[in-house]
């Protein structure tokens, strides 16, 4: 991890619980992909998940966003089979980004939200 980003977050580059496998506000998400995707490590509250998802007209996904972050959409129909690129770079419009998927005929539908590489 950046130590710019280690300073500012965590106080200095040797804090307890500020390594890059740990998770210092325990949100389930380590403080190495907060740095990625641009949340704050010492806040729960911050962090990339799915917000909801509607099925509608199309499957109505949201997402919490960043500023200066894109994102990419991934499907399943069949977990251990993996998922598949949907749609992306889709520019963050913090606080919560919108992507509508088109219906698919597949009984279930798993999605995944990653941000793209800077």
């Amino acid at each position: 991890m950046d130590d710019d980003w280690e300073r500012q977050h965590f106080g200095d580059t040797n804090s307890v619980n500020g390594g890059a496998y740990e998770d210092w506000d325990e949100d389930g998400f380590l403080n190495l992909y907060e740095e990625r995707a641009g949340t704050n490590p010492t806040n729960a509250l911050s962090l990339l998940a799915v917000v909801s998802l509607t099925a509608a007209s199309g499957d109505v996904i949201s997402w919490w966003s960043v500023t200066g972050k894109q994102y990419s959409v991934w499907i399943s129909t069949n977990l251990p089979a993996g998922f598949g690129f949907l749609q992306g770079p889709i520019l963050a419009t913090p606080p919560l980004n919108t992507h509508t998927a088109a219906v698919l005929e597949a009984d279930c539908r798993f999605y995944r939200i990653t941000v793209d590489p800077e």
